[in-house]
Parts: structure tokens; sequence; C-alpha cells
């Protein structure tokens, strides 16, 4: 099964379980309101943003505007969410079957705000060169010292984003101190204060080692005769993210003690995302987003 319809399969499954789950009590409970808060990060992966893409979005970059061509280029395909924050505020309502177990739905919406580093891209060239052989008194070589000169370019962009979010879950169990649900959710919103920083570097590398067949230890002495940097601030994007919740939620107290109404959670996100780059493309991928939480029922 494609990643792009698993989304689309549990939709489909929570709408059926909606219409067809039977109401197991004679009289609806009233519902139940709740507000939590999140926090926790992401990793995922996309197409490859090349040093074409990063030409584009910054083409006033001097280090990107030299000719590069001789440098051997690598890219991550892989993004870093190393902050996420989220309000969320649920209604959970009717009590049905689904499969033979008790659930209960929820329909939560609030925000996510977040701060990732979502493209990066290096560019290296160098050499290597014998300068000189260190000999006993017998003439056999003991040590060799060899020059390498490294260059190298590298790219990040990076972004915060603020999304309107809304999810529907089914929560199994919900009564009890230990309890899990799972659900789809659909994220949407734009991204700011998006950067793009590129640096340049020219290191020298000396390097003392024993020869063929001697024992002993190695020497490297390392020098950075030249480093730039350059960094922009580029045009802000939209970006939306569908995803489906798995979580387990623990009750801090029994019913009818005083902390029933907190509860701790823990959620995995797998998802797919889309990206959009002002003036270069719309980047998709997929992702999983890992968060803890906390809780309160309001009544």
């Amino acid at each position: 099964m494609k990643v792009r319809s698993i989304p689309v399969v549990f939709f489909l499954l929570l709408v059926a379980s909606s219409l067809v789950g039977q109401d197991i009590d004679s009289v609806k409970p009233r519902p139940v309101y709740d507000v939590s808060i999140m926090s926790g990060g992401a990793s995922g992966n996309s197409s490859i943003f090349g040093l074409n893409d990063f030409r584009k979005i910054y083409p006033a970059s001097s280090i990107l505007k030299r000719d590069l061509s001789g440098f051997s280029g690598y890219g991550e395909n892989y993004f870093s969410e190393y902050f996420g924050f989220g309000v969320m505020v649920g209604r959970t309502s009717r009590q049905m079957r689904v499969l033979g177990e008790r659930v209960k739905g929820t329909l939560r919406a609030g925000f996510y705000y977040d701060e990732a580093s979502y493209f990066s891209y290096t560019l290296t060239d160098g050499s290597n060169t014998r300068v000189d052989t260190i000999k006993n008194s017998q003439g056999v070589s003991q040590f060799y010292i060899d020059s390498a000169y490294y260059k190298t370019a590298s790219m990040y962009y990076d972004a915060k984003s603020l999304r309107a979010e809304v999810s529907a879950l089914l929560r199994f169990n919900d009564e009890q101190r230990w309890s899990f649900y799972l659900g789809v959710g659909l994220s949407a919103g734009m991204t700011f204060n998006n950067s793009v920083n590129v640096s340049y570097s020219e290191q020298e590398v000396i390097e003392t080692y024993p020869a063929e067949g001697l024992s002993g230890t190695s020497a490297t002495k390392v020098e950075f005769p030249v480093y730039e940097n350059d960094q922009s601030a580029v045009s802000s994007g939209w970006v939306v993210n569908a995803f489906v919740p798995l979580g387990i939620d623990f009750r801090l107290a029994k019913t009818g003690r005083s902390l029933e109404f907190m509860h701790l959670f823990t959620e995995v996100r797998p998802g797919i995302s889309f990206m959009e780059i002002p003036d270069v493309r719309t980047v998709s991928g997929t992702q999983v987003s890992f968060h803890l939480g906390l809780r309160c029922t309001l009544n």
C-alpha cells in the first residue's frame, strides 16, 4: 500500500465506524471537553534539495555564484524538526462498539508551531600530496608526511511554521487508567523566518604517520586559511501535513480521585508533508513525529 493512501484508509475507517457503530448507552453521555498541550520533534525525508535549488532561492550569494563544477556534491534528503509545540482542544462524545471494543470518538482542533532544518547540501573538492619522508640512519623510511587541502561549500535551509490542525480520534477504553487511541489528522499553515545559510571553507591538513610495517602514533595539524559565510532571509511559503496519530494515554488517578482529570500521553505521527519553496518548487516527503503531552478534561 502506498504511503499516501494510508491517511485516506484511516479516514474511511473512521467515517464507517461512526456510521455503523452502535450506541451502547441508552442515554447518550454528556460530551467531555479537554485541553492538550504537547511538545516534541520530528524527522523525515524528501527529494534532495540540490545546488541549483539553492542558487534559485538565494541568487545573491557570492559563494553560490562561483564555478563549483569541479566539486562533488551530496545532499541530505532528510529534515529535522528540533522543536515542536501544540495546543489542542478536544470534544469526546458518542460511545460505540468497533470490532467488539468500547470506543469513544474525539474531535480535536488547535494549532502547532515548529522550528526545523529542512534541507542541506554539501560540495567538496581537495587534493593530497606527499611532502616529506622521515628516514632513520640506515635510510629506512620511518614516517611519512602528507599535505591534504580540502574545499567545502555547505548550504542549509531553515524555517519556522505555524499551522492550524484538526484530527479525528477513536479512543479505546478511555475510562481506564491506561488507554490508547488512533485516528487521522491534517494541519496546514505558513512558514516564516525562512533563511538560507551558505558557508565556504578551505582547510589544510598536515598528517604524520608511520611507514608500512612500523608501529607508532600519527599526528595531524589542521589549519583553516579561508572561511566565508553568506546568510539571508528568503520568502515564506505554505506547508501541509497529513498524519495518522497513534497514542497511549495514562490517567494520573483512578475515577473519583482528585487528579482523575489529568492525563499524560505520548503520541507518534507518521504522515506525509508538502512544503512550498517560493521561486523554486513544492517539495513532498514522509515524516514521523514524536510527542509527549498533558491532557486535562474539563468535565
